[in-house]
């Protein structure tokens, strides 16, 4: 007996210090949720067991998993975002845990490519898409793709961003990252900013107007004999246009027609390559009762879900989105502009919502983007 009782107390001894040596997980940032994690084998042990945790102290792991034979595992269920600890323990004793390793589970944003390739606009409006949990996004905007000496080094909350002044003619790449881990960023997209070719719009001033003959006015190109212009009604220039002119020997252009009410979207294109417009510029004309009587001419208000929304007035499409206090999307409504007011609320449980707003108008361009609101529902 005596005999006995130090054999198993050599053994329990022995299985106290059993503990697996991890070989640590590389990169410490990576976009695998399966990961494959590696330990060295422990002499005598036929399994393991492998704990995953948002947290070291291992209270609470979302991943339990028993391997047998092997000393790696890959992932049983996809990890979400964030950083995650690790930790490993044999059948010598399923106590004796290894030391703690963690990494890094991140995502980047699918960012949108900016079209056109080539543009005139010297203050693009760059988009990408939500990553749920994210609380801020880091956007770099430069003139090289190794992005060493950034031109725009930004934290923005939204998912889009226009630069503040104008960058700079030439090639432009840029790129986006969240806050799992704000070096870790999409693949870079690339376009031209090119004016050379392309006339430069003086804005429509006073706007709104009760003008029906405004006097449309750019900047000269080099080289450029006459001018083309097209006035619509629509930013995508649908046709029947209210004008479509070609301008010889001058900058400027007025119709002998009044123009109607309205908004209005004029742009222009140079004889050097009358295919390349220049960015539209928009305008209201409003008779002087609808100018004079006060509010915003440019939005109007609707009501959604018991809720009241300020948008703009060219809009023709939007969404709604709710997102749960996890950042969880749970609901998204995407509506016309015939059909914003009304109720529309969907049955949820009772809590806190952030509700986000996205405007386009007729041409798919995101015009407002409003993601500050909460709400809360009761039982």
């Amino acid at each position: 007996m005596p005999w006995k009782m130090i054999l198993y107390g050599f053994a329990l001894a022995v299985g106290a210090f059993a503990r697996p040596v991890l070989i640590p997980y590389s990169p410490e940032s990576t976009d695998d949720n399966t990961p494959q994690l590696v330990w060295k084998p422990e002499s005598g042990a036929t399994s393991y067991y492998v704990e995953v945790d948002n947290d070291g102290d291992f209270s609470s792991p979302f991943l339990r998993q028993k391997v047998s034979g092997d000393t790696f595992c890959v992932a049983e269920i996809p990890l979400p975002p964030g950083r995650k600890y690790w930790h490993v323990s044999s059948d010598l004793d399923s106590n004796a845990w290894s030391l703690t390793d963690d990494f890094i589970v991140t995502t980047s944003p699918d960012i949108y490519w900016y079209s056109p390739d080539s543009t005139p606009n010297k203050k693009p409006l760059l988009n990408w898409k939500i990553v749920v949990g994210s609380t801020f996004y880091k956007i770099l905007i430069a003139r090289t793709a190794d992005f060493v000496e950034p031109i725009v080094s930004r934290i923005v909350r939204e998912t889009e961003f226009q630069p503040d002044l104008d960058l700079p003619a030439g090639p432009i790449f840029w790129k986006v990252s969240s806050s799992y881990d704000s070096n870790y960023f999409s693949l870079p997209d690339r376009f031209t900013i090119d004016t050379t070719l392309v006339p430069r719009l003086i804005s429509q001033a006073p706007d709104p107007t009760i003008d029906n003959k405004p006097s449309f006015t750019w900047k000269s190109v080099t080289g450029a004999t006459h001018y083309f212009i097209e006035i619509g009604s629509s930013s995508n220039f649908a046709l029947p246009l209210f004008v479509e002119a070609k301008v010889t020997g001058t900058t400027s252009y007025q119709d002998a027609s009044p123009l109607p009410d309205g908004r209005i979207f004029w742009r222009v294109s140079s004889s050097l390559d009358s295919s390349r417009f220049s960015e539209p510029d928009d305008f209201l004309i409003g008779n002087a009762t609808a100018v004079k009587r006060g509010g915003n001419p440019e939005s109007r208000r609707v009501e959604w879900g018991g809720y009241s929304w300020e948008i703009p007035m060219r809009t023709e499409k939007a969404s709604i989105t709710l997102f749960d206090v996890s950042g969880k999307a749970c609901f998204r409504a995407e509506m016309a502009a015939s059909r914003f007011d009304g109720n529309g609320m969907p049955g949820l449980k009772a809590g806190t919502y952030l509700m986000r707003l996205v405007c386009e108008d007729a041409a798919g361009k995101t015009i407002r983007s409003d993601s500050r609101k909460t709400i809360h529902f009761a039982d």
